[in-house]
């Protein structure tokens, strides 16, 4: 149960890389290369994540409070 967990999270990442890439107009393996070399675009894609993290939570309370 949790492999089949794991992979869907997997391809939720994917789906999320595959939208930025085409958004930002970059190909993935440049987003890899900016996230792991250069800090200042890390700290910005941390923060992106951060922010959908608060957002999911966010959803799951409004979702469980009704």
């Amino acid at each position: 149960m949790a492999l089949t967990l794991w992979r869907r999270i997997l391809k939720c990442v994917e789906r999320l890389l595959a939208s930025l890439c085409e958004v930002l107009g970059y190909s993935i393996g440049e987003i890899e290369q900016l996230i792991v070399t250069d800090i200042e675009m890390r700290k910005n894609f941390e923060i992106i994540a951060k922010a959908l993290e608060d957002r999911q939570q966010e959803e799951h309370v409004v979702t469980n409070t009704f």
